[in-house]
């Protein structure tokens, strides 16, 4: 049996496209781009349409201040703590916020910025699990000085309404950093209207190589480097730009351009069947948040009196690949629990996450593995 991949949530596989395009700056144009002879200057049309590339997919203006780092949770970091260094240092402003779904980096920074003497803030979510303007409003006070959310709940698959919580914050002059990872490539939307102050994303999630990501910088707004060393990134990340992995990340954004409405239209109406199958399965399986706006790629189900660490291990045995979360994610029963899911339930769930490579005989397959797993373990109940 080959392998079935379904924790695109985690990390995609890299385009090939994008891994050989980026070979021209390992064997060919391999100098610095800072540097003042050819071999510097050669690398800026690269360069520009890297950028360009990124703009496309964020909806961003030409000459938009973006900044290429090596993670998502570099660039979570980077805007949490310039934040704190630009606005709390000077303004006494000293509370941040996130959601208390979120994951490792915010939870992480927000944790050492309390040991800076700050105080952090966590938005609760409804039980469709949603931020809601309401609970957004109930955490924020005049000495707020970030938000820091993301926009879609990787594990869950929840989409946020961001637009709704970037008026509040705007409303409440509150800086917002919006982490897009996780709907990127996913679906259109209009970065003028939803005006965010920071926006990162990982192309780890849409078929970049390991190590690529971008922070988008509101026009207007200055921001410390997080980084120090040089001047490189019009002085907002210093180190030598590796212009091989940020072609990469380029190819990778025009590639999830073009694929939005497949994945919109096509992968949501094989997750769809997915589900369909799934419940017809057996009446212990549920599909969570079934009602609640979902990304078209992830499915959270949990099948009752199951415990979800041995349903992962008896599908890797499989050759089927889901997660339960964990490492930047908050593990999935914490998540459940937090949307007032019963306890018991949220122990039974897994996240399931398609990507453009996921075929109909893919799914297929793993229903059939689905259905002779719950078949074994019932068979142990007994």
């Amino acid at each position: 049996m080959t392998n079935i991949y379904l924790d695109n949530a985690t990390i995609t596989k890299p385009s090939k496209q994008a891994i050989e395009e980026s070979l021209l700056f390992h064997e060919k144009h391999w100098g610095s781009f800072s540097s003042p002879h050819d071999m510097g200057r050669d690398l800026q049309p690269y360069i520009r349409r890297s950028y360009q590339r990124i703009y496309e997919i964020i909806g961003a203006k030409e000459g938009a201040n973006v900044v290429f780092c090596s993670s998502s949770t570099e660039a979570i970091n980077h805007a949490i703590f310039s934040v704190f260094h630009d606005v709390t240092k000077q303004t006494g402003k000293n509370q941040f916020v996130t959601a208390i779904t979120d994951e490792a980096p915010q939870m992480m920074c927000l944790s050492r910025l309390e040991e800076l003497g700050c105080y952090a803030r966590y938005i609760e979510v409804n039980e469709s699990g949603q931020i809601t303007p309401e609970a957004l409003a109930d955490v924020l006070n005049p000495r707020t000085a970030l938000v820091s959310v993301s926009w879609a709940n990787a594990m869950t698959g929840v989409i946020h309404p961001i637009s709704e919580l970037a008026e509040l914050c705007r409303k409440r002059g509150v800086l917002l950093h919006v982490d897009a990872s996780h709907v990127i490539g996913k679906f259109y939307f209009d970065l003028e209207e939803i005006a965010p102050d920071f926006l990162s994303f990982s192309g780890e999630l849409i078929h970049a190589p390991k190590g690529t990501a971008a922070l988008y910088i509101r026009e207007g707004l200055d921001l410390s480097p997080f980084i120090l060393g040089g001047f490189d990134q019009a002085n907002l990340r210093a180190g030598t730009l590796d212009v091989a992995s940020l072609y990469a990340l380029g190819v990778s954004c025009e590639e999830a351009s073009q694929s939005i409405d497949f994945i919109s239209m096509e992968i949501a109406h094989l997750k769809a069947y997915f589900e369909k199958e799934l419940k017809a399965l057996s009446s212990s399986v549920q599909i969570l948040f079934e009602n609640s706006p979902r990304l078209s790629v992830s499915s959270c189900v949990a099948f009752q009196g199951i415990n979800q660490e041995a349903l992962l291990f008896y599908l890797n045995k499989q050759k089927v690949f889901a997660s339960f979360g964990g490492g930047s994610f908050q593990k999935i029963s914490l998540l459940l629990q937090a949307c007032g899911i019963d306890p018991a339930l949220s122990h039974s769930a897994l996240n399931f996450t398609l990507s453009k490579e996921t075929s109909p005989e893919d799914i297929k397959e793993v229903i059939g593995v689905l259905k002779n797993t719950l078949q074994y373990f019932s068979k142990l109940a007994y």
